[in-house]
């Protein structure tokens, strides 16, 4: 079993944007990283800055 770790700042406008970015960034990792094409995306944690939010995305294979 793998595990990968990305990490992204995102900036914040509603909870909709947010999750859309997530999904965006997620695609766009997963066809510039062979790697994550048969990993899962397992967990996913937000921490609030001054501007934005920090999104890190944890992958396992």
């Amino acid at each position: 079993m793998s595990l990968f770790v990305y990490e992204k700042a995102l900036d914040y406008t509603s909870s909709d944007r947010l999750l859309l970015d997530i999904r965006q960034t997620v695609s766009q990792l997963r066809k510039s990283d062979p790697k994550l094409k048969s990993c899962s995306l397992a967990d996913v944690s937000l921490k609030r800055n001054k501007t934005g939010v920090n999104v890190t995305l944890f992958f396992q294979s």
